[in-house]
């Protein structure tokens, strides 16, 4: 089992370094990288990447999400979600 996180690193790595449209970057160094992994697999890493580089990283999850009304950061350190 690959272990995303890992590959999402190693991905942010090599792509922050390379100019370029960051989605395409993206998917180069995952064709690079990991060329085998499943569908789901690579469409987790490239959405995970591309909104570390290119986003908010982890926030970009609960701001896409249709169902969140709200998205409050207390102190740097806690993450506070409003739904529905």
């Amino acid at each position: 089992m690959i272990d995303v996180h890992a590959l999402v690193d190693a991905v942010c790595r090599r792509a922050a370094e390379v100019p370029g449209d960051v989605a395409t970057v993206v998917d180069a160094e995952l064709d690079r990288l990991a060329p085998l992994v499943t569908p789901d697999v690579r469409a987790t890493a490239h959405e995970r990447a591309v909104a570390r580089l290119d986003g908010l990283d982890l926030l970009d999850q609960f701001l896409r999400d249709p169902a969140v009304d709200e998205v409050m950061v207390n102190r740097g350190t806690e993450v506070w979600v409003d739904r529905d």
